[in-house]
């Protein structure tokens, strides 16, 4: 038996129409473009918020640090620091946890006064920085621990931007030893 006219003429179309055409694949090509670039933009902006929060993890963690390091002081020991805290300077972009170191405790002024009282130093990433920083130091005076912010007020923020713009992260501290991320 030989093949029907209509059956050949339908197979020889198939073949023929088999595939993509070339309006298809640009289109397919834009789509999928378009999609890598959103996922790109997506994934740098992500990127500076998890190094804001690293950044103000890392901050309330050297806070929680100087507060836990008060409550441990016994004040009566020779030695004994009159107060540990944490020391924030915005021009170099760093904080230092230090001990306030006195001969008497009550002429200390619970500031950090230079390299012989730092304990450990923090530089923020290179992506972000302090912004509005009004507080200089925050101490904690054992052994209740009592909270000194300096300049003097009754609660401060500390707050971390990147350096390109965008959202901030806070860190509050008030004068009960709160310290709290916003």
């Amino acid at each position: 038996m030989r093949p029907n006219k209509k059956i050949r003429k339908s197979a020889s179309r198939f073949r023929s129409e088999a595939g993509f055409t070339l309006v298809e694949l640009i289109t397919i090509i834009s789509v999928l473009g378009l999609l890598t670039s959103m996922l790109i933009v997506y994934g740098r902006s992500s990127g500076k918020q998890i190094v804001l929060f690293r950044e103000q993890a890392k901050i309330i963690g050297v806070l929680a640090q100087a507060k836990s390091l008060a409550i441990q002081a016994k004040i009566a020991a020779e030695g004994t620091p009159c107060a540990y805290g944490v020391s924030f300077l915005a021009s170099e972009n760093k904080y230092i946890l230090f001990k306030d170191l006195n001969a008497d405790c009550s002429f200390s002024d619970k500031r950090y006064s230079g390299a012989g009282e730092t304990v450990s130093e923090y530089s923020l990433d290179p992506l972000v920085q302090f912004q509005n920083l009004v507080v200089t130091d925050v101490a904690f005076v054992p052994p209740n621990p009592d909270v000194v912010i300096s300049p003097t007020q009754d609660e401060t923020t500390i707050e971390v931007i990147p350096k390109a713009g965008g959202n901030v992260v806070k860190v509050k501290i008030n004068s009960a030893g709160q310290i709290t991320a916003q």
